[in-house]
């Protein structure tokens, strides 16, 4: 291992350690129980938002700095905070960490404690942003040699990209409970709309690492030309899946997935856009599973007793919709090389994936409920003395 290399193994290691201690002193150390606190949906509204316009911009600091890096052949190196893809990055983790702490203080003054940990329990969210964000400031210096090893050439399987999109789909999902927190069933309208949109984004971010090294016109490098041609369209796929996927739980609307993963489509196309508009270099079409998403919409409307029955039959609607899209595209790609094997593992690859993430989401979205029974949070059930 040469030195630079060792030197961001052992910063990131740092960095790793130094969250996971911050993560067990606020929320698996003990202290003494405190009620449930009715924080103001207002904050927790405010908090997502915040949230939500700095997750927009990490999304599109990664898509620009990614363009630049291949436009330009240049990768920053000690002189990193001045390219201003990494400005706005960083600057988008900065705003996290100082939304999650003032949550976490707003939380604490409520609470008239002083313990971190009392605020952390009353306000996880605000605890969940603050610590991914740290995680990402922190793994900076790890992040400047990273870069500087793998080049212009590899994009999106670096541990640099990895710690980035970690960090921003983890605030992502704490914001998701956070306006959901915000307000007592039945949620409005544009509760759902801006629910399925954070859906999303993790869908958008998670397929950007797996996907973004095979999305840049101009040629591929060795390496990532040497990653099976069926192992794209499969990780696009699956990616794609795991928001639409929570959002069927999440979301109260027929069409949950087919909405989440229009959204995520739509997130895409707005960033091509938007490089094309201040000249940069735009990614190519991406993979297109949104006929996948319609059809695991339709299939959640057979009536089909036996649970591991339907879950198999929706796994494969969804598997069956994004081969017949994805694949079509991928053979017009010239940089793949597939053959028949190619499709046929790929397709069962795609469909064993999508079971188990189906499977996952239940089983977390029933986990949630049962931890959620009967605590008020923000919204306490209306009494006649409160009418």
């Amino acid at each position: 291992m040469s030195a630079p290399i060792g030197q961001a193994a052992a910063l990131l290691a740092v960095a790793v350690t130094v969250t996971l201690g911050v993560f067990w002193g606020l929320f698996l150390t003990r202290t003494r129980a405190e009620p449930a606190m009715a924080l103001s949906p207002t904050l927790r509204q405010t908090l997502a938002g915040v949230a939500s316009i700095a997750l927009m911009m990490g999304f599109l600091a990664l898509y620009w700095d990614a363009s630049l890096r291949v436009k330009t052949g240049q990768v920053p190196g000690v002189a990193a905070s001045l390219w201003p893809p990494h400005a706005v990055l960083y600057a988008a983790f900065a705003a996290l960490l100082l939304a999650g702490l003032s949550g976490l203080m707003i939380a604490g003054a409520h609470a008239h404690r002083a313990d971190p940990r009392v605020a952390a329990a009353a306000l996880p969210e605000a605890g969940v942003i603050a610590l991914a964000a740290l995680l990402a400031l922190l793994c900076y210096p790890a992040d400047l040699r990273w870069r500087l090893y793998f080049g212009a050439e590899v994009l999106g399987w670096t541990p640099s990209t990895a710690v980035s999109v970690i960090a921003l789909v983890a605030a992502a999902g704490a914001s998701v409970s956070l306006i959901w927190r915000a307000q007592a069933a039945p949620r409005s309208r544009g509760t759902r709309l801006w629910t399925a949109g954070l859906l999303a984004m993790v869908s958008a971010l998670l397929y950007f690492a797996a996907c973004i090294d095979l999305e840049f016109p101009g040629g591929i490098s060795l390496s990532v030309a040497a990653r099976p041609g069926w192992l794209y369209t499969t990780l696009g796929g699956l990616t794609l899946l795991i928001g639409p996927a929570i959002a069927r739980h999440r979301l109260s609307c027929r069409w949950a997935a087919t909405l989440t993963s229009l959204i995520a489509h739509l997130l895409r196309a707005a960033v091509m856009g938007w490089l094309a508009g201040v000249g940069s270099l735009p990614p190519l079409v991406p993979v297109i599973s949104l006929l996948g998403a319609v059809l695991l919409d339709v299939s959640g409307l057979l009536r089909i007793e036996n649970v591991w029955q339907l879950r198999t039959v929706q796994a494969a609607a969804y598997a069956l919709g994004h081969t017949a899209v994805a694949w079509l595209f991928a053979l017009s790609q010239p940089y793949l090389s597939l053959l028949q094997s190619d499709s046929y593992l790929g397709a069962s690859v795609t469909l064993a994936g999508s079971f188990v993430i189906l499977w996952l989401t239940e089983a977390l979205a029933a986990a949630h409920q049962r931890s959620t029974r009967g605590k008020y949070i923000s919204n306490p059930p209306a009494t006649p003395a409160s009418v």
